[in-house]
């Protein structure tokens, strides 16, 4: 199936304020990176959105009204009503470093994809894609919000991609279109160059990190932007 228009979504919620908190905290530039990536490597006509309960993001925004702290807010995604269009959601910390566009020729006519392969014990949700209404998802979550932020706080059922793997039915991306257009990105990560997205996963493991400050593509396709 083909389509003439997709959107794009990120998601930026505020973080607690409790000094146990440790991650880096992304900011306006962070969206702003993400968006120059999408139209340096995106032909296919789009619309770009960040959901956010922050008033100085300056690209287009969806606010945030639910109790979803953390990742928690990806599951806003599926609010009813709130897209026209296909939507891929993307991680802040993930590195666009080739052409979309065939990727997601592949990603249409697929009804709900995460980031993964069936190997994996759990499927990642730093990418989603998906088409049509999946307010099942949100309508499930607002049943008993704490109730599932509990049940999902740890491994290897951990978070929000464990909810969205036990709620819905999902193709795994990596199986879908070549694998190695996703890489992992490591400090000493020599990128594939047939790479199109640099994954940066795990809460140790962010582009913000020192070690990342000379890496060539993290320079290239990142943080010159």
């Amino acid at each position: 199936m083909q389509y003439n228009k997709i959107t794009i979504a990120c998601v930026l919620r505020t973080p607690p304020t409790n000094k146990s908190y440790k991650q880096k905290v992304y900011s306006n530039l962070d969206v702003i990176r993400l968006k120059r990536g999408v139209e340096n490597f995106l032909t296919l006509d789009h619309n770009f959105v960040c959901l956010t309960d922050r008033d100085d993001i300056e690209t287009p925004t969806i606010t945030l009204i639910g109790n979803t702290p953390s990742w928690w807010a990806k599951l806003e995604l599926f609010r009813p009503h709130l897209f026209e269009t296909p939507v891929l959601y993307i991680d802040l910390d993930m590195v666009i470093c080739g052409k979309l566009d065939e990727m997601i020729d592949h990603f249409f006519g697929n009804t709900f994809m995460l980031l993964g392969d069936s190997r994996k014990s759990v499927m990642g949700s730093g990418m989603i894609y998906f088409e049509g209404d999946h307010s099942h998802l949100w309508h499930t979550y607002n049943r008993n919000p704490i109730e599932f932020q509990k049940k999902y706080s740890k491994k290897p059922r951990y978070g929000d991609q464990a909810f969205l793997e036990d709620n819905t039915s999902f193709m795994a991306m990596n199986e879908t279109v070549n694998p190695k257009w996703f890489q992992k990105l490591l400090p000493s990560t020599v990128p594939n160059p047939e790479s199109k997205i640099l994954v940066c996963a795990g809460k140790a493991n962010k582009l913000h990190k020192k070690e990342y400050d000379n890496h060539p593509w993290v320079v290239k396709y990142w943080s010159s932007l």
